[in-house]
């Protein structure tokens, strides 16, 4: 919520006060399946943290990985048993086909 109002109600409330809301409804709708993606990926990795901490998910790390032009965004890696996982986080209007799997295994 607050990332929200920062983003979209903060720099637009000079139109919201003058109740010209037309130019700041025009932004958060051009802009809100992006804010809500990048919102989803965090809600996403804390969720794996949670069920790590619960030993519910059997690794010792969690995070990202990025290099110039590819990102995974989790990487769990369990030290003890050398195992790796890699996890996409997609927030999307459209059903998910195998193309994701598909470039998660490419990176």
């Amino acid at each position: 919520m607050f990332t929200f109002w920062v983003k979209f109600i903060f720099p637009n409330r000079r139109w919201i006060e003058r109740e010209q809301p037309d130019n700041v409804l025009k932004k958060i709708k051009d802009n809100f399946a992006y804010h809500v993606s990048l919102t989803f990926k965090n809600d996403c990795l804390k969720l794996c943290h949670s069920l790590m901490q619960k030993q519910l998910l059997q690794c010792n790390r969690i995070g990202r990985w990025w290099s110039n032009d590819n990102a995974i965004d989790i990487v769990a890696l369990d030290d003890d048993t050398g195992t790796v996982w890699f996890g996409e986080c997609k927030w999307s209007n459209k059903k998910a086909g195998g193309e994701i799997y598909t470039d998660l295994v490419k990176k």
